[in-house]
């Protein structure tokens, strides 16, 4: 019997006595129950150990979730305020070009996407090869990593120390490790590539001295949507506005006023900057319907350029009628771009947790305080009598205050546990001192059981990808 965690235990002799005796089949569920059953039990010793540390709070507090994203629409309304300054004062998006001869490009390592879209990899030797007109258009962003920032350190401490900053472009956090006291990794997207110095100075003036390093990019990616047909490219003139239109309705932007700056010119003009745009100012490239909270993702998987190949409108297009594709309504590659953008929808929406917990919690209270008798309410407690039922509520509120709050706190606790439940794995590395975990529990892999000879007792492993690549 192997000791585990707060006086948990794994029978190891047991589970394969029982793997000789079982079938495959029963096996996998046997080990599926047994295994989360155990992970269950983790999870309950974790939040109560846990959840008053910040980097509990910051993934798993409905109110701290609401508040980084608040903080991340900030950025996002900067960069808006930016996009339009350079649409108004300097002119110069006005004349952007995203249409690209991809011949030139024969040579340069390549791959598609699920949606057989192209992306182009250019390395650090090769820049001639994009045209200047598209490389002017780059996002240009540097990333430097906030190493073993402590458990205690919050989000919003560090969000503050730079949110003044005109380099800073967003902050993100990897996932609490557990066999290093729940520390985390931060990543900082920044303007300037040289300014390692002056983070880590702004890092000790607010009281902190952690590690700052820079991690290196050695190419940049060129994204490259080819359009099949007219009607093809039609649909997709009309749509970009409705995405853009829903984009910025979640961020509490208005859209509106960028559509006025833009509504006389040339309708492929129009078209290149709603997509340089939504991708500049949001993270969210059209062509893929993905949208990237971390610019670091978004550079990695997409690039930090966009360009087009055939987009061409017929020449009887009328933007004031529907323009549909009926012809590929069936077409597996659409109804995946469909699902992408709606999932999207879902990433960037208000999570709005406390407006639901405090719905959640009123009708709890009017459930609890509900003694009507011939259209009167009573107050259980005190005896007081009330016109209406929120009249009552009202006063339980402000005279008998420990009796709601207890039923609130129950809730908020509830609404830490679901978040935490609903995803154990992708938010906590977990260590058990010598034991490791590799468990997924959709899909069994009994061989990933088996002795450690060194230690003589049941071995877990789990392929941990890069920390900033969990960011």
């Amino acid at each position: 019997m192997v000791p585990l965690f707060h006086g948990l235990s794994l029978d190891f002799t047991r589970l394969t006595n029982q793997r000789e005796d079982l079938s495959e089949k029963i096996v996998d569920k046997y080990y599926k129950v047994y295994v989360q059953e155990f992970f269950e039990q983790f999870l309950e010793d974790l939040q109560t150990d846990e959840k008053n540390h910040a980097w509990f709070k910051d993934s798993y507090s409905p109110q701290k979730i609401d508040e980084i994203f608040v903080a991340k629409q900030a950025i996002m309304k900067k960069r808006y305020k930016e996009f339009m300054e350079a649409l108004t004062v300097h002119d110069h998006l006005r004349a952007i070009n995203l249409e690209i001869d991809t011949s030139n490009l024969a040579s340069i390592a390549q791959k598609s996407d699920e949606l057989d879209n192209t992306i182009y990899e250019v390395f650090k030797d090769q820049p001639h090869v994009i045209p200047e007109y598209l490389a002017n258009l780059k996002s240009n962003y540097s990333f430097f990593m906030i190493c073993g920032v402590s458990k205690d350190t919050s989000f919003t401490d560090l969000y503050k120390l730079f949110e003044g900053n005109i380099n800073f472009e967003g902050l993100n956090f990897n996932y609490a490790k557990k066999h290093d006291d729940f520390r985390r990794d931060f990543l900082l997207t920044w303007r300037e590539a040289n300014d390692k110095t002056a983070i880590e100075e702004t890092l000790k003036a607010g009281g902190f001295d952690y590690r700052v390093l820079q991690i290196p990019s050695k190419s940049d990616k060129l994204y490259v949507k080819s359009f099949s047909s007219k009607d093809e490219s039609a649909f997709h003139f009309l749509n970009v506005s409705r995405v853009g239109w829903a984009i910025c309705q979640n961020f509490d932007i208005n859209y509106a006023e960028f559509l006025n700056k833009v509504e006389d010119l040339e309708k492929t003009a129009q078209f290149n900057l709603t997509l340089l745009f939504l991708f500049k100012v949001f993270n969210f490239n059209y062509f893929s319907g993905k949208f990237y909270w971390n610019e670091l993702r978004l550079g990695q998987r997409e690039g930090g350029m966009l360009a087009h190949v055939n987009f061409d409108l017929p020449s009887d297009f009328d933007p004031t009628h529907e323009s549909g594709l009926k012809e590929q309504a069936n077409d597996p590659i659409f109804q995946l771009w469909i699902q992408q953008i709606e999932k999207s929808y879902q990433l960037i929406a208000h999570p709005d947790l406390l407006s639901k917990i405090e719905a959640t919690i009123e009708v709890k209270l009017k459930d609890e305080f509900n003694n009507c008798h011939e259209g009167i309410w009573l107050c259980d407690i005190c005896e007081k009598l009330f016109e209406t039922q929120d009249f009552l509520v009202k006063h339980a509120k402000q005279r008998h205050a420990t009796r709601c709050e207890k039923i609130a706190s129950k809730y908020h606790d509830r609404a830490e546990r679901q978040a935490l439940f609903s995803d154990p794995f992708k938010k906590v590395y977990v260590d058990f001192n010598s034991v490791y975990l590799k468990y997924s529990l959709e899909k069994r892999n009994p061989e990933s059981f088996n002795e450690d000879s060194q230690r003589a007792r049941p071995h877990f492993t789990r392929s941990l990808i890069a920390d900033y690549n969990n960011l």
